[in-house]
């Protein structure tokens, strides 16, 4: 006797697709977890960059969950509006380093690629 199964594509759609679904809460929840490790490192906690003002941590936020082009997503990260200063990318600086005025080259403090680790925990 051979077996044999079927994908029911409705159950198979609810299942990938919806916001609401294991895989779109489980998304959610990974992201939410990101964003909680990026404000700590962002904090200066193990040796992120320490910024003080607030305006870094403020900014970093859960930013959009949706669907598109077939595949469930969450943006995370810095807010586009506040993260701007003076026309610099203030948290990519902080990411990637910087030269000063001075002409010393300043970090880089990582807090956005090490907060991904969080996804996967």
């Amino acid at each position: 006797m051979a077996l044999s199964s079927r994908i029911l594509q409705p159950g198979f759609d609810e299942l990938t697709q919806a916001k609401l679904g294991p895989i779109g809460r489980d998304i959610q929840r990974r992201g939410i977890r990101v964003t909680r490790r990026m404000k700590e490192l962002a904090s200066g906690i193990e040796g992120g960059p320490q910024i003080r003002s607030g305006n870094l941590l403020e900014s970093i936020a859960f930013l959009e969950f949706g669907f598109d082009a077939g595949s469930l997503f969450a943006k995370i990260g810095p807010q586009p509006h506040r993260a701007i200063r003076r026309g610099w990318n203030y948290p990519l600086l902080l990411e990637q380093g910087f030269v000063h005025t001075s002409g010393k080259f300043v970090g880089p403090f990582k807090f956005m690629e090490p907060a991904l680790q969080a996804a996967r925990d």
